[in-house]
């Protein structure tokens, strides 16, 4: 029991993301720093406010490949749609790269989300809306636009990519 257990913490605990297709190629991706900064316009001594949120992310992504070749890396930010129960926004970077064989070319990509919040307290009414951070996914894709690789914060991200490209089929390259 004790070892099932250290299994699922160290589990948790790895902070890289990590995939190999069979093309041979491997990306590997991890937060590489996050903030938070509130603002706030006004506030009064009985607890009412108005304030802005921003929380920033940004991640580094590795991709590693066995023969050279054209590639597009494409990061998809995931955002809660705040006030909408299960609505998410899909925000999208893409960098264009020269694969080298065996050698690792590393990309950045980062992002804002913005969350607007106004409390009032004597009416008993708050107001909430803005982009809240959920996660993101890295994928890799050839000139073609087949998938090489593909990683992301949490394994579920990438089912609910892949739903909405599903949903809103990309124009060949």
């Amino acid at each position: 029991m004790r070892l099932l257990f250290l299994t699922a913490a160290l589990a948790l605990a790895t902070p890289t993301s990590y995939a190999q297709d069979a093309a041979g190629v491997v990306v590997e991706a991890k937060t590489v720093s996050s903030s938070r900064k509130e603002t706030e316009r006004w506030s009064t001594s009985w607890g009412s406010y108005d304030r802005s949120i921003y929380r920033s992310r940004s991640i580094s992504a590795t991709v590693r490949a066995d023969q050279a070749g054209e590639a597009k890396v494409i990061c998809y930010w995931i955002g809660s749609i705040i006030g909408h129960r299960n609505r998410r926004k899909i925000i999208t970077e893409t960098t264009e790269i020269t694969l080298k064989a065996k050698q690792p070319s590393v990309i950045e990509f980062a992002e804002l989300f913005v969350e607007d919040d106004t409390k009032y307290n004597a009416l008993r009414v708050r107001q909430r809306d803005g982009l809240k951070y959920y996660g993101w996914v890295v994928r890799v894709v050839d000139s073609n636009g087949r998938t090489l690789a593909t990683t992301a914060a949490r394994e579920p991200m990438i089912q609910l990519v892949a739903w909405h490209l599903r949903q809103n089929p990309q124009p060949a390259p």
